[in-house]
């Protein structure tokens, strides 16, 4: 009778679980479907976006000069170029087909996100106070729901959703170590889930020796398992290393990515963009600058040596050399 009453107990817990966790995918699919579609109604495009674009394009016509670019990280760009490249979709068609492949990203996100909730609950099974299940699942979902649609934004055309999909994943491997599944093939998932993470962005760099470490702490027998998370930090570097030497060769010193660079120049120190002239009076001399040829009203050209539709953004990092 006890354990008649357990295990009915059990299933109905688990039932609720599976209505609730269906309840809220549906609602996250349903909100990614009508923030698609208001993208696709307004035309919506950032100049990141066109970027992306512009290099994916460059990849698939190995127009090399465009594409290895220093400040734009490739993972993004190989995808809507591959998906321009099978589809060809029309001018009309362009910025739509960018946006449904934006979806298709952030559903990925989403399997991600589960698959890190799921396995964050299995370690925490043992900790008190315990949410329920359904409980659990509701605050998960709520939570994606909130970063990727408000903060991440599914209209913005860059690869913020992709890195966060790989963040969810290597944090997801991570919680399924400290669980005690600490074989070999987790640790080559999280060094390759790293260095998809940094070809996606940049930033992915930064934190992979972090998630390196907690891999290392999390294991049971982790004096004696240093094996594994250097494994997975030499396939990280393998696919990182390639993107790295290329980019490092086109700026002529050793660089990760110019990204960060660029980013604290324009909101942290100010510097004015697109057409920064330096700054004479404190004796700061732009290497190439856009040419100025009219001063009123201010005319610039810059049509070379930089590619792309709008050459200044595609490669800031060489004009604010």
């Amino acid at each position: 009778m006890l354990r008649s009453a357990f295990l009915g107990t059990f299933w109905k817990s688990d039932a609720r679980s599976m209505q609730t966790r269906i309840a809220f995918r549906i609602l996250a699919i349903g909100l990614g479907v009508l923030h698609t579609y208001a993208a696709i109604k307004s035309q919506s495009m950032n100049a990141d976006g066109i970027n992306y674009l512009d290099i994916g394009d460059a990849y698939f016509r190995a127009d090399w000069a465009t594409a290895i670019n220093p400040v734009w990280s490739p993972l993004y760009s190989w995808i809507l170029g591959l998906v321009n490249l099978l589809f060809k979709p029309s001018m009309q068609w362009e910025f739509p087909t960018v946006h449904i492949v934006n979806f298709f990203i952030y559903l990925f996100a989403l399997a991600c996100f589960e698959f890190m909730w799921s396995n964050v609950r299995n370690t925490t099974q043992s900790d008190s106070p315990q949410l329920s299940e359904p409980s659990w699942w509701t605050l998960g979902y709520l939570l994606f729901i909130w970063v990727s649609l408000s903060l991440i934004q599914l209209w913005a055309v860059t690869p913020d959703m992709l890195m966060a999909g790989f963040v969810f994943l290597a944090a997801g491997i991570i919680a399924q170590i400290r669980a005690g599944d600490d074989g070999h093939r987790l640790f080559v998932s999280l060094g390759l889930v790293l260095g998809l993470g940094y070809l996606s962005k940049t930033f992915m760099f930064s934190i992979a020796p972090i998630f390196l470490e907690l891999a290392w702490l999390v294991q049971k027998q982790r004096r004696a398992s240093l094996f594994k998370p250097l494994l997975a930090a030499g396939i990280f570097l393998l696919i990182s290393l390639p993107f790295i030497l290329l980019i490092s060769n086109v700026k002529g010193k050793f660089t990760i990515g110019e990204a960060g660079t660029i980013t604290f120049l324009r909101y942290v120190n100010g510097m004015p963009f697109p057409h920064w002239q330096g700054n004479p009076d404190r004796g700061i001399i732009p290497t190439h600058p856009s040419r100025v040829i009219h001063q009123s009203p201010a005319v610039y050209e810059f049509g070379e040596p930089i590619g792309g539709t709008y050459p200044i953004s595609l490669d800031p990092s060489y004009w604010y050399e």
